[in-house]
């Protein structure tokens, strides 16, 4: 799971702000760059009223999740860029050199 603390970034997990966050940032990755200040911008474009301490939890939490990739062979370290194109692959090959 990319966000196991996803429950705690909004009341609405299918709300304006919470639907664009999901497509804008599917895993942690797509974000590692990002300060409270520049989220909370992007999401006063879709709701005046959010507040910086919304980015705020989010980076946190994300930050205390660690690692969130997947442990299921072959999907375990695989690195996409924004556009969803794959980049490469941290996964070991078991027996090869």
């Amino acid at each position: 799971m990319a966000y196991p603390s996803y429950s705690k970034f909004f009341s609405e997990i299918d709300g304006k702000c919470a639907m664009y966050f999901w497509k804008t940032y599917p895993s942690p990755v797509h974000f590692e760059e990002k300060t409270a200040e520049e989220l909370t911008m992007e999401f006063k474009e879709i709701s005046p009223i959010i507040r910086k301490d919304k980015a705020e939890i989010i980076l946190d939490c994300v930050k205390n999740d660690g690692n969130t990739f997947s442990r299921i062979p072959g999907i375990q370290g695989l690195y996409y860029n924004k556009s969803g194109k794959r980049l490469g692959t941290s996964e070991r090959r078991i027996g090869r050199a």
